[in-house]
């Protein structure tokens, strides 16, 4: 699945309907590959064809797959490896560890061909999760956070707790137009997903 918004493109990698999704951003012939769960030669032969070079391997939240597929990307690819401290300490934890290049923390910003994309911490799913977005590009990847009809899955009543701060947030800030590009299922936007506004505090 390939969507254009002006000088954007995203390409989305994963099952049609639910299933772990990855996304390639690309302006001009920059991208950067978001959420890798594999290595698979589809990813590779649309990164190759396109002849883009590969900034940023972004990480939404620590995950084992993740673990395992990023540092075949990069040797690959190239690209600096970005997350979150707290999810890279996580992944250490579960015997997982992981190289990074960038940790990232709210209110970063990254570049992508001269345009920005705002980091959000919006732990959950994960007490390190984050979210990009690209104003640009009317596009807010959303990771484990904000998805269609729902959200992703909690471990207690702190995550919980959380993940209603990390919707409410998004609900607030993002506007009614931009697309939700999710870690799993179909993308939707914020506008789509009234639901949100009934969530009550925790």
């Amino acid at each position: 699945m390939a969507q254009h918004n002006g000088e954007w493109k995203i390409e989305r990698f994963g099952p049609e309907n639910y299933g772990s999704n990855t996304y390639l951003l690309v302006k001009g012939k920059e991208a950067a590959l978001i959420d890798a769960v594999d290595a698979g030669d589809d990813m590779g032969r649309v990164i190759e064809q396109m002849g883009v070079r590969l900034k940023y391997l972004l990480l939404t939240h620590g995950s084992e797959a993740a673990a395992e597929a990023t540092p075949l990307l990069k040797k690959r690819f190239g690209g600096e490896v970005c997350i979150h401290a707290m999810d890279q300490e996580g992944l250490a934890e579960l015997g997982h560890p992981m190289e990074v290049d960038i940790l990232l923390k709210e209110n970063d910003s990254l570049e992508i061909q001269g345009s920005a994309m705002a980091v959000l911490h919006t732990p959950g799913h994960t007490y390190g999760s984050l979210s990009f977005y690209v104003e640009e590009a009317g596009a807010l990847f959303s990771g484990m956070a904000l998805m269609k009809g729902g959200y992703g899955k909690i471990w207690g009543p702190d995550t919980m707790r959380l993940m209603m701060m990390s919707l409410r947030r998004l609900n607030n800030v993002i506007p009614p137009e931009v697309t939700i590009y999710p870690g799993q299922g179909p993308v939707t936007k914020i506008a789509k997903e009234g639901w949100i506004n009934c969530l009550r505090s925790m």
